[in-house]
C-alpha cells in the first residue's frame, strides 16, 4: 500500500490529506474502513501523520456493526464511527423494520425496552471519546430515507410517499426520531432534505435532490427576504421542528455531554422516558409511542431524583415538580 499512503497522506505538505487539512478541512468520513486491503498499519501511519498537521480532526468509520467499528475506534485508527446502531434502535422504537444486518430488524414490534437495551448496549461498547462523537444519523445515501422508513404502508410510492394519512404518521414518527437524535449523547448527522420532510426509498432513490422552490417557468426561486427558509421548499413544519431542537441542543450541553439513564419503559402502554444529567444539570425526555391513544405518563424519579424538583418544559409552555417519587407528563 506504499504508493496509496504516499500519495493520501504521508507527506504532510503534497499528499491529498496534507493539501485539504492545510486548506481548513476538519477531518475525514473514510468509506468502508474495513476494508481488508488496507491493514492496520495503513489507518495507524495515517492517524500520526494527520493528526500533526491538524490535531482536531475528527476520523470518522463507515463500519456498521460493533464488530466492524469497535477494533477501529481504541485510540489508534479513528476516532468514532457512523452511528448505525442508532439508526437500527430508533427504527425499532418507531416500529419501522429494515435489512440491515442488526438483530431484530425484521419486527415491527418491539418494545420500548428494547430500544433501551440497544441505547445501553452502545454506551457500554466505547470508550468517552467514541461515545461522545458517534455519529447518531437516522438515514444516508446507503438507507432508505427516514421518513419512508417509518411511513406505513407497501413499500411504494402509492403508500408511503402519495398516502395523506400514512404521510402523516410518517412525520409524527419522523418527529420523534429528530427529538431522539438531539436529546442524546453523540453527533447528530442530518442527511440533507431529512430537515424538510425529503423521503425515498433505498438507493438512488435516497439521492433525491434538496426541494427548492420552482417559479412557474421551472427556474429556481431566488427571494432574499425569505431569510427563515431561503426559498426551500418541503414541509416548513418540519424545518420549525428541527430548529427548536437543534437550538435546545445547543443551548443546553447536558444532551451533548450527559450521562444517559432510563427512567421508564413501559411496553405494554409504549411509552418511555430516559435522563441525561451533567454536573448540576438535569434533563428528562419523555416518548408517547403509542398510536391509538394520548397517554398520561407518570415517570418514577427515585432514587435518581428527590421530590420538589420543579422541570420546566423545554418543547412548550408548563412545568411539573416531582412529587411522591415520580412526576406525570401528558
Amino acid at each position: 500500500y506504499a504508493p496509496v499512503a504516499q500519495y493520501f497522506y504521508q507527506n504532510p505538505s503534497t499528499s491529498v490529506a496534507g493539501y485539504w487539512l492545510n486548506a481548513g478541512a476538519s477531518g475525514w468520513r473514510f468509506d468502508v474502513m474495513t476494508d481488508p486491503s488496507f491493514p492496520t498499519a495503513y489507518w495507524q501511519q495515517l492517524r500520526t501523520i494527520t493528526k500533526g498537521i491538524e490535531p482536531d480532526e475528527i476520523l470518522i468509520a463507515e463500519a456498521w456493526q460493533w464488530y466492524d467499528n469497535l477494533p477501529l475506534t481504541h485510540g489508534d485508527e479513528a476516532d468514532t464511527a457512523m452511528g448505525y446502531r442508532f439508526r437500527n434502535a430508533v427504527l425499532g422504537l418507531l416500529g419501522a423494520t429494515d435489512n440491515k444486518g442488526f438483530p431484530e430488524e425484521a419486527n415491527p414490534n418491539l418494545p420500548p425496552s428494547t430500544f433501551a437495551n440497544h441505547m445501553m448496549s452502545i454506551r457500554e461498547d466505547y470508550a468517552d471519546a467514541t461515545y461522545y462523537t458517534f455519529q447518531n444519523l437516522l438515514d444516508s445515501h446507503d438507507t432508505a430515507r427516514i421518513l419512508w422508513s417509518v411511513t406505513p404502508g407497501q413499500w411504494n410510492q402509492q403508500d408511503k410517499e402519495f398516502n395523506a394519512a400514512n404521510l402523516a404518521v410518517g412525520k409524527a414518527k419522523e418527529a420523534i426520531a429528530a427529538l431522539v437524535q438531539m436529546t442524546v449523547p453523540g453527533t447528530p448527522s442530518i442527511y440533507y432534505g431529512d430537515e424538510v420532510s425529503l423521503t425515498g426509498a433505498s438507493d438512488p432513490d435516497d439521492r433525491r435532490p434538496f426541494p427548492w422552490q420552482l417559479n412557474p417557468d421551472g427556474s429556481y426561486v431566488v427571494n432574499p427576504k425569505d431569510t427563515r427558509y431561503y426559498s426551500a421548499a418541503g414541509d416548513h413544519s418540519t424545518l420549525d421542528w428541527y430548529r427548536k431542537l437543534t437550538a435546545l441542543r445547543l443551548a443546553n450541553p447536558v444532551f451533548r455531554q450527559g450521562v444517559l439513564t432510563f427512567l421508564l419503559t413501559d411496553d405494554a402502554n409504549k411509552t418511555l422516558a430516559y435522563a441525561l444529567r451533567q454536573g448540576n444539570n438535569l434533563a428528562i425526555v419523555v416518548i408517547n409511542r403509542n398510536e391509538t391513544a394520548p397517554q398520561t405518563i407518570n415517570v418514577p424519579t427515585a432514587p435518581y431524583l428527590c421530590d420538589g424538583v420543579a422541570l420546566k418544559n423545554a418543547l412548550a409552555n408548563g412545568s411539573v415538580t416531582t412529587a411522591s417519587h415520580r412526576y406525570g407528563a401528558v
